[in-house]
């Protein structure tokens, strides 16, 4: 293992125990520090999920452009050109490249 690995690991296993050794000695802040932060986090996200009226508004007019490694447009997919296949009917190379982006 690599020296900044092994401590790398030593510090988080140190901060674990020190996080451990925090919520048996204060267990009841521990217990209300977890739906303090929840609630921080969704008052955090809440202002920037958009609304209903703005995902029916966000239809893009744009094509999907499909590029040459050198850079040169080789087709464009637009609305009109675009048809529903079967997923059995799709490549599993494709499949799994759509995954892996």
């Amino acid at each position: 293992m690599l020296p900044i690995f092994q401590r790398t690991s030593g510090f988080a296993a140190g901060q674990f125990h020190r996080l451990v050794s925090l919520v048996k000695r204060y267990p009841f802040r521990a217990a209300l520090a977890l739906p303090a932060l929840v609630l921080l986090y969704v008052l955090v996200l809440i202002p920037f999920t958009p609304g209903v009226s703005d995902l029916r508004k966000a239809k893009s007019e744009l094509p999907s452009v499909l590029l040459a490694s050198d850079g040169s447009v080789l087709a464009e997919y637009r609305r009109s050109n675009r048809r529903w296949v079967a997923q059995d009917k799709i490549s599993p190379h494709v499949v799994n490249a759509l995954i892996a982006t």
